[in-house]
């Protein structure tokens, strides 16, 4: 259950070191929290400069697979607050120690996610196919049935992808029909957009 520490009418009332005195540790997730879409927040970056003033460790956590570690640490800096990559998880980076950990038999996967999270599992060591090699390729039902699936691909890792298509779909299907294994990065369904919500 998720319960503040505070009641709202209490969160008023409390001196900011009150809360931070009663942890040595903060996450933070990015976007919502520490930047809106392409706009910055002051009062956190205001807030995470005194969380580091007061030797508090702090790490920023976010489910965006899209991005490198390392672009998220330019966003952080280019906000005002200096992290280091080690203070930063994403859920692709996690995705691919996830894998790497906890399945060490898959050595292969195929992606349907971004160059962000492909690095990410090349970076553990796994070998990654499709992705951007698959962004143009259509399929019928009658090119389907031709469809054999590589049997040295172990797993099926998804990310956003902007340039999904019913394709990558089909044989990402073939391939979990066949025994591979299926990773997602996170369990949204959409992102929260200006004026809709982008699947």
């Amino acid at each position: 259950e998720n319960k503040s520490l505070f009641s709202d009418s209490e969160m008023k009332k409390v001196p900011f070191s009150q809360i931070v005195d009663k942890y040595s540790t903060y996450f933070f997730d990015c976007d919502g929290v520490i930047w809106k879409g392409l706009n910055y927040l002051p009062a956190a970056f205001k807030a995470l400069n005194k969380l580091k003033e007061l030797n508090k460790n702090v790490f920023f956590i976010t489910n965006f697979s899209a991005a490198k570690r390392v672009e998220i640490q330019q966003k952080i800096k280019a906000g005002g607050f200096d992290a280091d990559i080690s203070q930063i998880y994403t859920s692709s980076i996690l995705t691919a120690k996830i894998i790497k950990t906890y399945h060490p038999d898959v050595k292969t996967v195929y992606l349907i996610g971004s160059a962000g999270l492909k690095y990410e599992l090349e970076q553990v060591g796994l070998k990654v196919v499709g992705g951007d090699e698959d962004n143009n390729k259509t399929i019928s039902k009658e090119t389907f049935d031709d469809m054999i699936p590589d049997p040295q691909v172990d797993a099926v890792v998804v990310g956003i992808d902007c340039n999904y298509n019913y394709y990558k779909l089909c044989y990402a299907s073939v391939l979990i029909q066949n025994g591979a294994k299926f990773f997602a990065t996170n369990p949204d369904s959409n992102l929260k957009m200006k004026n809709f919500k982008m699947p």
